[in-house]
């Protein structure tokens, strides 16, 4: 149930916001969840946000070939194509 996913990823992420350092990898761990939950609810512009979150807190961190990378810019392209 998306709802419900939605709920507990932005629950999660309120939790780690106030806990973990800025650009933590659960943060973009989170964000990216969130930008799944909402490309599947069709809310497009929000996955985006939440998409482009995440992908700028690990880009700094991680080689453009790492698999949570590659995976985070597919997101990304998936989104676009649907805008």
């Amino acid at each position: 149930e998306f709802s419900k996913a939605l709920f507990y990823h932005q629950k999660a992420l309120e939790i780690f916001q106030e806990t973990l350092p800025e650009n933590h990898p659960d943060l973009a761990i989170t964000h990216n969840n969130i930008a799944k939950v909402y490309n599947s609810t069709h809310e497009y512009n929000t996955a985006m946000e939440h998409a482009q979150l995440a992908i700028g807190m690990i880009q700094r961190k991680l080689i453009d070939n790492h698999p949570r990378f590659i995976e985070y810019r597919n997101l990304i392209e998936e989104i676009r194509k649907k805008l």
